[in-house]
């Protein structure tokens, strides 16, 4: 499989815009071997992707609100 130039080695495209697009580019494989190997840190990705939803759904709000003022 030939690689673009942005893509690693594992298939990402660098560089990656946000937590929650890294965490659903991962296949169920990797992610059960994390929460079989490493639980802690599947918990702290969850975290990490809640809060990752959160900001981006503010900044949604902000760009409409923003759209609303200009229009």
């Amino acid at each position: 499989m030939e690689q673009s130039n942005n893509e690693d080695k594992y298939g990402f495209n660098f560089p990656v815009e946000n937590f929650t697009q890294f965490f659903f580019s991962l296949d169920d494989e990797t992610l059960a071997q994390i929460a079989y190997s490493y639980p802690e840190a599947l918990r702290n990705m969850c975290l990490a992707l809640t809060l990752d939803q959160q900001m981006l759904r503010e900044e949604m709000k902000k760009k409409k609100r923003k759209k609303k003022l200009d229009s």
